[in-house]
């Protein structure tokens, strides 16, 4: 067994472990943040909505197709406490490809799945959806309250809650029911936002021969191809919002690697007066900060191949920054 420990990102780290000893490959990931009684309700109910659908999956019948895809793989989710941390935790499990009759793919294609059901939940209108969160809602009530039924489960729980009583490890797992009845859609989803902006990250794969796979939208291809033709070449990005909550949740849910700088006072326009179109806002500059060409290259192909020609002809000249 070989186990690798790479950080991506801040509050990101990827875990492979290559082994020989099972058919399967297991991805997981888990998030990690501190156990807060405002906090833990939404928690367990962030959880139960996140396997519910996803904007390219939006119901559970899809979710379990494209899992039938994978020669039956299996999804499943849960919640811990680990010391005063609060843990979701997600999976997929699929065969390992080295035992199929042809090459599938099966890792990379369940890295996605998992990745889809937890950073591209279903939304409409900047919430959650409302059927399903009352659905879950509901469910969490019902577990919640339910946690009597087994008095050897809820007698252990109850000593923790005495030992660690007014302490994070004595909080309930699942939450309370006071707390569930006043969330909804828009609260839940702008807080899962922040849940992604700051809690930590760990991606697990473990199975054969997975020593050079590749976690999908850890970098942008074309950023790199750039930064590959010479060192001496600098990506640099500039955002102006009122709130930066989404661009934060995008960078955090994309693993994207590369400094931002907030232009909080939105001086770079100001000075250079941008056009509005977002396809025009993004240039290639010599060293003099004279622009050689505009127009957004991640966008389009065509632009793609101007940008690396005129990157080509003017590194000999170090014209480029």
């Amino acid at each position: 067994m070989n186990y690798k420990k790479t950080k991506i990102n801040d509050g990101i780290i990827l875990h492979t472990i290559n082994t020989e000893k099972f058919k399967t490959n297991l991805i997981s990931i888990f998030l990690t943040s501190k156990l807060t009684r405002e906090d833990i309700t939404k928690k367990a109910l962030i959880l139960t909505l996140l396997r519910r659908g996803t904007k390219t999956m939006p119901t559970q019948e899809e979710i379990s197709k494209a899992l039938e895809d994978l020669y039956g793989a299996n999804f499943d989710c849960g919640i811990d406490k680990i010391g005063d941390n609060h843990v979701l935790k997600f999976y997929v499990e699929s065969v390992n490809e080295n035992y199929l009759y042809k090459k599938e793919e099966t890792l990379e294609k369940s890295i996605q799945i998992l990745m889809e059901m937890v950073f591209n939940p279903l939304t409409k209108n900047g919430g959650f959806k409302e059927e399903y969160l009352a659905e879950e809602k509901e469910n969490l009530k019902r577990l919640i309250e339910g946690k009597k039924d087994n008095k050897a489960q809820y007698s252990t729980q109850r000593c923790i809650e005495e030992m660690y009583k007014n302490q994070p490890y004595g909080l309930y797992k699942y939450g309370n029911i006071e707390e569930l009845e006043n969330l909804d859609r828009k609260t839940l989803y702008d807080y899962y936002k922040r849940l992604i902006n700051n809690c930590r990250i760990d991606l697990i794969i473990s199975g054969d021969n997975i020593e050079n796979i590749e976690v999908p939208d850890i970098k942008s291809k074309k950023i790199e191809e750039i930064k590959s033709l010479s060192s001496e070449i600098e990506v640099i990005f500039i955002a102006y919002q009122k709130d930066y909550t989404d661009l934060e949740f995008l960078c955090k849910k994309n693993f994207f690697n590369y400094p931002i700088f907030y232009d909080k006072t939105n001086d770079m326009n100001k000075i250079n007066n941008f056009p509005t179109s977002s396809l025009l806002q993004c240039f290639l500059i010599d060293q003099n900060n004279h622009i050689i060409l505009i127009g957004n290259p991640i966008r389009n192909d065509n632009i793609w191949d101007l940008y690396k020609k005129a990157i080509h002809m003017n590194l000999s000249s170090k014209n480029i920054n």
